[in-house]
């Protein structure tokens, strides 16, 4: 992904059991339910690419995220397809 070679941040908000069946080079697994727990360990100045196998789990994501002040995240279309 281009954007991650830039700095970009793949954030990936499946299930654990999920991320381990396949992921992206480079993603960082963090569950949509432990998101708003832990979520300081993210870079709030750095690009966010958030992924979920399908794509409807980054949208809840983006909502929390963007309300706690990560104005550059943004949904990966389409999500993962491992």
């Amino acid at each position: 992904m281009e954007r991650q070679a830039h700095g970009a941040l793949l954030l990936d908000v499946r299930e654990p059991y999920e991320f381990l069946s396949g992921h992206a080079p480079g993603a960082l697994n963090i569950p949509l339910g432990e998101l708003a727990a832990r979520h300081d360990a993210l870079d709030p100045d750095r690009e966010l690419l958030v992924v979920c196998a399908s794509g409807g789990r980054p949208a809840l994501a983006l909502q929390l995220l963007r309300r706690d002040g990560y104005a550059s995240a943004w949904s990966v279309a389409d999500g993962v397809r491992i």
